[in-house]
């Protein structure tokens, strides 16, 4: 039985969608060429921190989509009943083992990152005193951290002219670099025409 070819599309010896074509060796080398603009300057386009993923209450990353975050937005008193929500165990002794206690070790992460001592430290401290306790410790931190972020919040809110000015001079700004950093990757891939 001869079934006739339904939009056979013939691409030719060395078209662009064959891997040994010039246009691959030459996606190859502008991808090599971004990769060194890219060690050259690492500094602009690398963010390192301590802690390259924060962790949310429930033991997963940081999500709004997962339900699990702490908004700037929040009232003390909204961020730790968020806080107080957080799934625990039965274990009275806090430890800090974010694969078998991903709620506990959710909870001295956050607190660890509000005030600078290390979740081992925290559990330790904390030690017998029970969820409870690692909670309201961790509400505190939270609060007393985000408290003159949420002031400052709270003032801008009063000022939404002044906010608009600041938004439009900070995307003015943001195209100006933007497009200076595009330039610059053009020239190291050689792609300026």
């Amino acid at each position: 039985m001869n079934v006739p070819a339904r939009n056979k599309v013939s691409y030719g010896p060395r078209s662009s969608r064959s891997p040994t074509s010039n246009s691959y060796s030459a996606t190859r080398d502008r991808s090599d060429a971004l990769a060194a603009a890219v060690a050259a300057h690492p500094s602009r386009y690398r963010v390192l921190t301590a802690t390259p993923e924060i962790p949310g209450l429930d033991g997963r990353k940081m999500s709004k989509s997962y339900g699990n975050a702490i908004a700037l937005s929040m009232t003390a008193d909204q961020t730790a009943t968020l806080i107080r929500r957080t799934r625990t165990d039965a274990h009275r002794t806090i430890t800090f083992d974010p694969e078998h206690r991903p709620g506990i070790s959710a909870l001295l992460t956050t607190a660890a990152l509000c005030t600078g001592i290390d979740e081992q430290t925290l559990a330790t401290d904390i030690g017998d005193a029970g969820a409870g306790a690692l909670e309201k410790f961790t509400a505190d931190a939270v609060n007393d951290y985000f408290a003159a972020h949420r002031r400052r919040r709270a003032d801008l809110a009063r000022d939404p002219e002044f906010v608009r000015t600041v938004l439009r001079t900070g995307n003015e700004r943001a195209d100006e670099i933007a497009n200076r950093t595009l330039d610059e990757v053009r020239a190291a891939m050689g792609t300026t025409y």
